[in-house]
């Protein structure tokens, strides 16, 4: 997303000069502040690092409202928001799994989870799939990615009582993001659920593990 959120390589934002991207841990879902640069005067030029992620975070997260799924009606633009999310995040998927996933999640997936959708500006973007206290899925169309509607949507699934979630190991963005707000590792399956090559690890919340 343009804004706050992207890298800035140069230019002018409210007066200063932008030099560089500063990525920090537990901000943006990983996306980058902003170093600045004032101009020059009579006591010498000098950086600062602007705080604005929190408030650029804060500010989306507002726009972001969640509600239970409409149903099977909804489905296809959930697997729209499924596509865009892999695309932009499981280039390790093979196009055969990737496909064959694709095709099960409205007659398979989705009809054993609740469902949670994300709305900014009252579209969808984002949704989430529990199923007791676990966290089956979680997905942000790319365009959104890095503006709270994933954190809004774990949230909700916290509140609900989740505990647990399973990620692919060679998705480390997803781990690094769960990692963050509390999960760890507490297990690892070489294959995934049906079997493919795509490496598991089960992370608990840390407050849970005992």
């Amino acid at each position: 997303m343009a804004g706050l959120t992207q890298r800035f390589g140069g230019g002018v934002v409210g007066g200063l000069r932008c030099v560089h991207g500063t990525t920090m841990p537990g901000i943006l879902e990983s996306r980058p502040l902003v170093s600045c640069e004032l101009p020059d005067n009579s006591d010498g030029g000098f950086q600062v690092l602007l705080g604005m992620a929190d408030w650029y975070n804060s500010a989306m997260t507002s726009r972001v409202s969640l509600r239970a799924c409409h149903g099977p009606d909804e489905y296809p633009h959930l697997v729209a928001i499924w596509r865009s999310a892999v695309d932009a995040t499981h280039d390790f998927l093979a196009e055969p799994d990737r496909d064959e996933i694709e095709r099960q999640l409205a007659p398979s997936y989705f009809p054993q989870v609740g469902l949670t959708v994300a709305d900014v500006d009252g579209s969808p973007v984002g949704f989430s799939g529990t199923a007791g206290s676990g966290l089956e899925m979680l997905f942000v169309h790319a365009d959104t990615r890095g503006s709270g509607v994933g954190t809004a949507l774990l949230e909700h699934a916290l509140d609900a009582g989740v505990t647990t979630v399973d990620v692919n190991e060679q998705n480390d963005q997803a781990v690094q993001f769960y990692l963050r707000r509390g999960f760890e590792v507490t297990g690892r399956s070489e294959n995934d659920e049906a079997g493919r090559p795509y490496p598991l690890l089960h992370m608990t919340l840390r407050a849970t593990v005992s």
